[in-house]
């Protein structure tokens, strides 16, 4: 799978305000608790 950081951004609105434009901090909540709550990355 590759990691789409536009499409987890754009489809996650409430974690947006938590990082802002930290890539990093996306990739990590998805692999840390994104994934677990069902959440996509395409």
């Amino acid at each position: 799978m590759v990691f789409d950081y536009n499409y987890y951004i754009s489809n996650n609105g409430d974690i947006k305000a938590a990082f802002g434009n930290d890539l990093k901090s996306y990739y990590m909540h998805y692999m840390s608790n994104g994934k677990a709550e069902g959440r996509t990355a395409k």
